[in-house]
């Protein structure tokens, strides 16, 4: 897939994802001039994510 729908799956921005491309935590391949990210290679980096911890009550209040 392209950066731009590994992003979107992520849920980042540009720079964050081209900031964990270079740290190596994302790996990517050139196809051409185009950067691909597999979608196993997003799928083992959302997996790698420590689960969110919730502190309290968390509720929504209606403005």
């Amino acid at each position: 897939m392209s950066v731009k729908e590994a992003r979107a799956l992520l849920g980042i921005g540009n720079s964050k994802i081209y900031e964990l491309m270079n740290a190596g935590q994302i790996k990517a391949v050139k196809l051409g001039a185009r950067t691909m990210i597999s979608e196993a290679e997003v799928a083992r980096y959302k997996a790698s994510l420590p689960a969110a911890e919730w502190r309290g009550n968390y509720s929504r209040k209606a403005a």
